[in-house]
């Protein structure tokens, strides 16, 4: 996230406005992200709020937004630039949503439960910011009665509570959540429909234009008329099937190709991905062979391998242990989430 200030500057105790560009925007914008906020400036001199849907290219079904949060009390406005779906990809979008709920709502809800906490820790999330945290716990208290829940570490106890005692009481509240059916619903629901910027997060070391390209990284296993194609954060009916006839719980995507991202030699690559399936198999795990690649082609597959009976925590480790920025993992809901490791 970056923020860049109007009108004011070193000089100035506060400025003006501030400009919040989300990295997706940041990269679809490009080389005219620094005109586009000159512009931004002089549409808030002349009319005190901007509001506004543009096209993100010719051959995007996404558009740059726009909008405005006025803050009296706690500072000068704030001027958010996002990138987010149109009407027709936001249909898609919803089908999506609707059929992860599906797959979420047939498991019990202890295990729903540790998958949202794992939503939270695979992005490096610590709590929602204070004001998206205070609805989501109202709308507990509502859903389970659970009156006696302790308070969101919001107001002064924002200030003076770790990251660590943070994460621990969103935590009760997920665990409270999950007394009834509706609470979990809800909380899953709302947590689906946070941006980044209403999360308070660890800072990772990966950039959002890597996030990106991770997040729409076609991911393969087997080939052939066996084989099938899974994304990140969509529930994949082949991947439940594969996952349901061989009796797994959970399921890790991990490779070993190219360490932080970056290039490496095809022998090199080759060497690592066979230590990779050298130690898989000493584990005893059953694992298959896969690949990731760009939907566009425009860089090589990474073989890979899909691993049955990964807990997170280990996946989490072993992506470590072989120097990757990100594994990829899915529990019983068969919904394949990314997993930030630094």
């Amino acid at each position: 996230m970056t923020d860049l200030f109007g009108n004011g500057g070193p000089d100035h105790d506060e400025p003006d406005v501030i400009i919040k560009i989300d990295d997706n925007a940041r990269q679809v914008l490009g080389d005219h992200a620094q005109a586009f906020e000159g512009h931004l400036k002089d549409l808030f001199e002349r009319f005190g709020a901007v509001s506004l849907s543009v096209p993100a290219g010719s051959n995007d079904d996404r558009e740059i937004s726009v909008s405005t949060t006025l803050r009296p009390r706690q500072g000068p406005p704030v001027l958010s630039v996002r990138v987010r779906q149109t009407l027709a990809s936001q249909s898609d979008e919803n089908e999506q949503r609707r059929q992860n709920r599906q797959a979420r709502d047939r498991l019990p809800l202890e295990e729903r439960a540790k998958l949202l906490q794992v939503v939270c820790e695979s992005r490096l999330r610590v709590c929602p910011m204070p004001d998206p945290w205070r609805t989501v716990y109202r709308q507990i208290v509502t859903a389970t009665g659970a009156t006696e829940l302790p308070l969101p570490l919001i107001l002064g106890a924002w200030e003076h509570s770790s990251p660590f005692e943070k994460a621990a009481r969103f935590q009760e509240h997920i665990t409270a959540a999950s007394m009834t059916a509706e609470g979990i619903r809800k909380v899953e629901a709302f947590v689906e429909g946070l941006s980044n910027d209403d999360w308070l997060s660890v800072p990772s070391a990966i950039s959002g234009v890597l996030v990106s390209a991770y997040e729409q990284t076609k991911y393969r296993v087997g080939a052939g008329e066996g084989g099938f194609e899974f994304r990140i954060d969509q529930h994949s009916r082949a991947l439940a099937t594969f996952m349901r006839d061989r009796r797994a719980r959970s399921a890790l995507f991990i490779t070993a190709y190219n360490p932080f991202s970056e290039d490496t030699s095809e022998e090199d690559n080759l060497s690592a991905h066979e230590r990779l399936r050298l130690d898989l198999s000493g584990r005893g795990k059953r694992a298959f062979e896969g690949a990731g690649g760009d939907a566009a082609g425009d860089w090589p597959e990474e073989k890979s391998f899909l691993v049955l009976d990964f807990d997170f925590e280990e996946a989490r480790e072993l992506g470590r242990t072989y120097r990757q920025n990100a594994v990829v993992w899915a529990g019983a809901d068969a919904i394949p989430r990314l997993v930030l490791l630094r």
